[in-house]
């Protein structure tokens, strides 16, 4: 009789390990008949609980992916924007900043270069300095503070 009252619980043990234990203590195990209804008790909380595993639940620990600013809010760049343009060239030397200072993508950083010489050749922006109605222009990063270190 003794075995009879026990072995409910050990089989509610093995097919549900994750039980609360709150819910397994509050049980009383009188008859067997009484506690089969209460394992079917549990096991329909179980399904309906919150305690399920999560499938579609996102990496916590995943970084996310750093989008370069031109990407991030759709710019589209062209050689006629000279003041988009002049952010990208150094006020002092009028070289092209790198892409480990600027944080732009490989793509965005091409096409800038490639636009930067374009509105050069065609004689909207000067090549050796920056223009001087430009330089009180919001900041798109800092030149002095890398966003990447250096590759090389």
């Amino acid at each position: 009789m003794f075995y009879n009252s026990l072995r409910p619980i050990t089989y509610i043990f093995r097919e549900c390990r994750f039980i609360n234990r709150r819910t397994l203590i509050g049980m009383k195990f009188s008859s067997v008949a009484e506690s089969e209804r209460d394992y079917e008790a549990v096991g329909e909380k179980i399904s309906s609980s919150d305690d399920m595993p999560v499938r579609d639940m996102k990496n916590p620990y995943e970084k996310e992916k750093i989008k370069c600013i031109l990407c991030k809010y759709g710019i589209h760049v062209d050689y006629k924007n000279i003041r988009l343009l002049s952010q990208f060239v150094s006020p002092y030397t009028g070289r092209i900043y790198d892409k480990h200072i600027t944080g732009l993508c490989d793509a965005q950083q091409k096409k800038v270069k490639q636009e930067i010489l374009k509105a050069q050749n065609f004689g909207f922006m000067p090549t050796i300095t920056k223009e001087v109605k430009f330089f009180k222009d919001p900041k798109l990063f800092d030149p002095f503070n890398p966003k990447r270190p250096h590759p090389h």
